[in-house]
């Protein structure tokens, strides 16, 4: 460091700024790098994983509904004709609402292959739900058998398995979404780690910088104020 001690403390002072403006551009560097990568994180996490939950959550919500609608529609004995039509129409709107939620939750996007594999098995049993309630409502119409017996049988076993699929896929966007989130936390920390790491450098190089340039005479024994810093920056 002796080439150093040999140069003049006006460009000391312009390496040691240099320094700290390369560690400041670090620094800016680190952050809005990292800023970036955390609001990905959050992105993919909302769309991708919280979105879904909020899809899965509804559809099911609509399935209770045409439920609640199809009791009221077998069991309820003396409804009139209008009613029964009203009825009808109640669970059409309920069917076109999920089929809306459901195109959402797969624009949402699906990955990986184990939420491939529930949707899959959703969608096919959701077919399987629809096809049994018709002939449900179907009997209930023609007045040709126990409508109530064949959708306690045939169709409610079936709307339990959508529900319980759409629970499934809750689950595992919940799960994501718990796992993205501590990926956020660790970059964040890493992030926090880095820049307090930089500035603690380059306070320690600033500050031995300037204990390296404070005169081996100066002190208040040796000189008063005004001429003490007067001689010994007399070069600068």
């Amino acid at each position: 460091m002796k080439w150093f001690d040999n140069l003049k403390i006006n460009y000391k002072m312009l390496i040691i700024i240099s320094i700290q403006i390369v560690f400041m551009m670090a620094i800016t560097y680190v952050g809005y790098s990292r800023i970036n990568i955390l609001d990905s994180c959050i992105d993919d996490m909302y769309n991708g994983n919280l979105l879904p939950v909020k899809y899965s959550e509804a559809m099911r919500a609509e399935n209770r509904a045409i439920e609640g609608v199809l009791y009221q529609l077998i069991l309820v004995a003396d409804l009139s004709d209008q009613q029964r039509q009203d009825l009808i129409k109640q669970i059409d709107i309920h069917t076109k609402e999920y089929d809306v939620l459901s195109q959402r939750f797969e624009k949402a996007g699906m990955v990986d292959v184990k939420e491939k594999d529930i949707y899959s098995r959703l969608q096919a049993n959701s077919l399987q739900f629809r096809s049994e309630t018709e002939k449900a409502v179907q009997l209930l119409e023609s007045s040709s058998g126990d409508s109530f017996t064949y959708f306690v049988v045939h169709a409610k076993p079936l709307l339990d398995k959508v529900n319980a699929d759409l629970e499934d896929l809750a689950d595992y966007n919940t799960q994501e979404a718990d796992e993205m989130n501590l990926q956020a936390v660790g970059i964040t920390a890493a992030a926090q780690k880095s820049v307090l790491f930089m500035v603690l450098i380059s306070l320690i190089i600033s500050g031995l910088g300037g204990i390296h340039h404070i005169p081996a005479d100066f002190g208040p024994s040796d000189c008063s104020f005004p001429t003490c810093w007067t001689n010994s920056y007399r070069g600068f």
